[in-house]
């Protein structure tokens, strides 16, 4: 009984993810990947703060449970695309500080603007009771399993990355 409900929600969980990753295009026509715009959300709300702060190459790096170099090259091609900007720290020019231009800002509003369009639609057709329902069940569940995690000691999302 619960192997059976244990693939189950590992399967809807899976289909959810290729969902959440699907390729966007920006108005240049270039891709947009879900780390990119986890990069694009994080650095502006991040610029939204009282106090801004600014990301290091490490901190990209670690924020999204990527590698260093895999960090390097999302960075390269946000960059190559307008989309953020490389910043030399004025006291160290070895320390580099990463940045939402204008337009990587912009992006990530229109792709966010795209996305509720598209869930939008979704709860219209289950219907707001059922989608309220799905929301609290999801919450409880992610509760749940961040619970067993610290529990069980096991590792993190984060930690089991850096082991690849």
């Amino acid at each position: 009984m619960y192997a059976e409900a244990t693939k189950y929600l590992y399967s809807l969980m899976a289909r959810i993810g290729k969902i959440v990753r699907m390729q966007q295009l920006d108005e240049n026509g270039e891709e947009v990947y879900s780390n990119d715009v986890a990069l694009l959300a994080l650095l502006v709300s991040l610029a939204e703060t009282d106090t801004p702060v600014r990301l290091r190459m490490t901190d990209v790096s670690r924020a999204l449970a990527i590698s260093k170099p895999a960090a390097t090259q999302m960075v390269n091609h946000l960059v190559k695309n307008g989309l953020v900007e490389r910043i030399h720290s004025r006291s160290d020019r070895r320390v580099v500080y990463i940045q939402a231009t204008p337009e990587g800002e912009n992006t990530f509003q229109k792709i966010m603007k795209s996305r509720m369009v598209y869930i939008e639609r979704a709860v219209r057709r289950i219907g707001v009771e059922r989608a309220a329902l799905l929301g609290d069940l999801l919450n409880e569940f992610m509760d749940v399993l961040v619970t067993v995690t610290e529990e069980e000691n096991l590792p993190s999302a984060t930690e089991e990355k850096t082991k690849c």
